[in-house]
């Protein structure tokens, strides 16, 4: 679906659910018309990246449902070689949420005030910094981790070797 379609199509969606409106200018139905938008949208994509790799594995002369499961090793490789880097990540958020929660306090602010709220800005700022400044350590490591990278570089090549392997498509190459 092209964009210019999705907008359309999100536009009349919401016309056609405006309602109650607000504090933030937005009815509840256009939320959740945005929401139902994004849903497709990401639902589209997905399914347009599976035709795309259908088609690109086609193109090579290989074994598209091969070339799929190279892809899937691949997939399921990089994330167990970036786990140790998303431990770390994950590690991060109970400091920011926990930021969050003794600045509403604080300020006196509700979760959709809060943002509004220059106090609450303020307070909040410090802990973003924070957080960002542990995520950044955590990739640092990770890319600074001799295993780590070895890991990555064996999943690279495990994949080459997967798609090397693939051989010529049904009817293919011809």
């Amino acid at each position: 679906m092209s964009r210019a379609l999705r907008w359309i199509l999100f536009a009349c969606c919401c016309v056609i659910f405006s309602g109650d409106v607000r504090a933030d200018g937005r009815s509840r139905e256009e939320n959740q018309c945005r929401k139902d938008a994004q849903r497709a949208n990401r639902t589209c994509e997905s399914a347009c990246r599976v035709e795309l790799n259908t088609a690109l594995g086609t193109c090579s002369s290989r074994d598209p449902s091969c070339v799929r499961d190279c892809r899937i090793a691949h997939r399921a490789c990089d994330k167990s070689a970036r786990e140790s880097l998303n431990t770390c990540r994950d590690a991060c958020e109970p400091a920011l949420r926990a930021a969050r929660t003794a600045c509403r306090t604080e300020c006196a602010c509700e979760r959709g005030d809060c943002p509004k709220n220059r106090c609450f800005r303020e307070c909040v700022n410090s802990a973003l910094v924070a957080d960002f400044v542990c995520k950044q350590s955590c990739l640092d490591e990770f890319l600074l981790n001799p295993e780590a990278q070895a890991n990555l570089e064996q999943c690279k090549e495990t994949k080459r070797a997967c798609l090397t392997a693939c051989g010529v498509a049904a009817g293919g190459g011809d």
